[in-house]
């Protein structure tokens, strides 16, 4: 009996989490899928190798001013490209793509590319992704007061 509450628990959260999901964002103010409607993924976490979805390693799609709330979980990002900047003349030479908010604003999301994943790119990103819609996937971390994800490639840019 007990078996049988545990699976039809089971099966009422799975309805939950699939009616409750939401389709992309498609602006800044995008839905953000609540926290408790989703299992978050976090580094140590070890994926499945049938490779297979599953909603205990879904990946949150969210806005770029609800990132705070989902610190240190791998999630996509959405939101407008305000503002660019190589520093070519700082330590590792980053590449910022700021999300939502220019730089200093503290609740800015920075999009952040190191000088040695920069040739990964065909074109310089602080010019390609300017003003652009983004949806951005990676783990989101807390520098200094805003949130940033860390990328390498462009396949964890998507223009929208």
């Amino acid at each position: 009996m007990k078996k049988r509450i545990i699976l039809l628990v089971s099966l009422l959260i799975l309805i939950v989490l699939f009616t409750g999901m939401v389709d992309g964002c498609r602006s800044s103010d995008a839905t953000v899928i609540p926290q408790e409607k989703f299992t978050p993924v976090r580094e140590t976490d070890k994926s499945s190798s049938s490779g297979s979805f599953s909603p205990s390693n879904e990946i949150p799609e969210i806005a770029w001013n609800e990132a705070k709330k989902y610190e240190g979980i791998k999630a996509k990002v959405c939101g407008p490209v305000v503002d660019t900047m190589w520093a070519s003349g700082s330590n590792g030479k980053p590449t910022f793509l700021n999300i939502g908010k220019s730089y200093p604003e503290k609740d800015r999301f920075t999009v952040v590319i190191w000088e040695e994943y920069r040739d990964n790119f065909p074109e310089p990103p602080e010019i390609f992704y300017s003003e652009k819609m983004v949806r951005v996937y990676g783990k989101i971390k807390n520098y200094k007061g805003a949130m940033e994800i860390e990328v390498r490639s462009p396949s964890e840019i998507e223009i929208q």
